[in-house]
């Protein structure tokens, strides 16, 4: 079992959330 793989899709989630949480802060404040 490769732990690098499940570590990276996790880092992917969080950027794709952090990038979603921007745009949704981006959309609010106008």
């Amino acid at each position: 079992m490769c732990v690098c793989k499940e570590y990276y899709r996790m880092q992917n989630l969080l950027k794709l959330s952090q990038a979603f949480q921007i745009e949704l802060n981006r959309i609010l404040q106008t």
